[in-house]
């Protein structure tokens, strides 16, 4: 129940070892990344750096990433261990579009609905660079549990920059900031086995401070300058119990106490429990818990859309469902009912795209899910998920959260060597606030944006395996919407269209 940044990175094991991956597509896409995993004695180590370079689907909309990832773990007296993972990124987005305000017709009434107009833009671009860091200490405590430490450090940089646009016949947004966000703190928790291998309990402590600060420049503001700067501080004390009978059933249920320094005190409990039907190869289940999140930099200081009077956003939720198993588990089928009931959600004005709090909203709907292994090589899986959104204030769907989707897969592989992989969605309706006129003219009315239906596809061959000095060398092909479906997430900015990569890897 901590709230810290958690990072994963495979622990490195067995001799030296080094892995290259290259691969390159459509839009000019290369990646590159080299890779070494390795221990001795009480040393283990794994690392990764990588490059990815594009130029995107239209004009202007180049990407590029440079990262690094790592994994130190050493083992000390007392069967305790220390562990070091770390990871950065540095990456540049040229930006092709943008919403100038000259352009953006507001809605007379409020029932009305606001005309943005996306045009191409010449000089807009979005650098980013973060830095996410821990350091884990774990001591055995014979007879009661794990004394568990941890310490966090993140950071992170925006540097926005868009310049006028020269020969336009309309004042187009000229708009700098400079932002940067870190968080850091401390965890401490202490596990006890109270009964063997039947309860268990963590009772845990943490501190972080997060510190924001945002410079930035616009024409459209009366002052043309606007600066941020704020701090927050955070202790929290959490408890889980979770008890195991047997076979039988698996309750577990806790509550974190958190103190902050901008909004107080907040109790969030949890619980959530498990029955086992073994002889049947059933489960039925269910949780609730309560959640709370305070307003980002960005929702609470962004120009025209950021609003400094955002509350924190507390939710309710509740699911209940089941598991159950046929034909030796070759079949698996599961459903589940859920609900999140929102105080003060975080969410966009429809009229104006300004951020509010929405007094009362809901999320309800059901899942329901199928895995199926009718031989040994394929497998076969999907997921429906149906959703009934509400803003309670207005009497309106909340926006941009599709009515359904549902997700397959179609995983076989052939003689160990050759594995393909065939992922689709179908994606239902949502709510959209804006009528827009797209950069090429097109004008889209209404409030329904349209859902869309995608397949992407991969195939993967091992050519070497555990041969001399090549551990493993594969050659793969990925396509990504490959039947070439006219899609957006948001209205306006259209995702690509068919897009393959085809590359190889290795591992010596």
């Amino acid at each position: 129940m901590g709230g810290v940044i958690n990072i994963i990175t495979k622990k490195g094991e067995g001799p030296l070892r080094f892995g290259f991956l290259g691969e390159g597509g459509k839009f000019d896409t290369f990646r590159e990344s080299l890779s070494l995993q390795g221990s001795k004695d009480k040393f283990s180590y794994s690392g990764v750096v990588s490059r990815v370079d594009q130029n995107g689907q239209f004009i202007r909309d180049g990407y590029r990433s440079t990262s690094l990832s790592g994994r130190v773990d050493y083992e000390l007296p007392f069967n305790s261990s220390l562990n070091l993972n770390f990871s950065y990124d540095n990456s540049r987005k040229n930006l092709p579009f943008d919403t100038p305000f000259s352009l953006v017709k507001p809605s007379p009434t409020p029932e009305g609905r606001t005309l943005v107009q996306f045009v191409h833009d010449r000089n807009n671009s979005l650098e980013r660079w973060s830095s996410v860091n821990s350091l884990d200490y774990r001591l055995p405590v014979k007879n009661i549990g794990n004394l568990n430490l941890r310490t966090f450090w993140y950071e992170e940089h925006w540097k926005y920059r868009n310049f006028a646009d020269e020969d336009r016949p309309f004042p187009t947004n000229v708009y700098h900031e400079n932002r940067k966000a870190s968080r850091y703190g401390f965890d401490i928790n202490q596990t006890f086995n109270v009964f063997k291998d039947k309860d268990f309990v963590i009772l845990g402590f943490e501190y972080k401070i997060e510190d924001s600060d945002s410079i930035g420049k616009t024409i459209f503001l009366p002052t043309q300058n606007f600066e941020f700067h704020g701090k927050k501080r955070n202790w929290a004390i959490y408890f889980q119990n979770s008890l195991r009978f047997k076979d039988i059933m698996n309750v577990d249920a806790g509550v974190r106490i958190d103190e902050n320094s901008a909004f107080g005190t907040v109790v969030n409990p949890r619980a959530s429990f498990a029955l086992f039907m073994p002889w049947q190869g059933g489960k039925i289940k269910g949780a609730y818990g309560s959640s709370f999140r305070a307003p980002s930099v960005s929702e609470l200081r962004t120009p025209f859309f950021g609003n400094p009077d955002l509350g924190p956003e507390k939710g309710v939720s509740y699911q209940a469902g089941f598991e159950q198993t046929f034909f030796s588990e070759k079949l698996l089928i599961d459903a589940s009912y859920f609900r999140l009931n929102y105080t003060n959600l975080i969410d966009a004005d429809p009229a104006t795209g300004k951020r509010i709090n929405v007094s009362k909203a809901h999320v309800e709907g059901v899942q329901a899910g199928i895995g199926l292994k009718p031989i040994k090589d394929l497998d076969l899986s999907g997921n429906y998920t149906w959703m009934d959104t509400e803003d309670e204030e207005q009497g309106r769907n909340l926006l941009w959260r599709p009515r359904f989707k549902w997700d397959w897969m179609v995983n076989y592989t052939l003689m160990e060597r050759l594995n393909l992989n065939i992922l689709g969605s179908v994606v239902g309706k949502h709510s959209e606030p804006f009528d827009v006129i797209e950069a090429n003219g097109r004008h889209r009315k209404g409030s329904t944006g349209e859902g869309y239906t995608t397949v992407d596809a991969a195939v993967k061959y091992l050519v070497v395996a555990n041969k001399k000095s090549i551990d493993k060398f594969e050659i793969f092909f990925k396509g990504y919407n490959i039947f070439d479906e006219d899609y957006e997430e948001v209205r306006g900015l259209p995702l690509p269209g068919v897009t393959y990569l085809v590359g190889a890897e290795i591992f010596f």
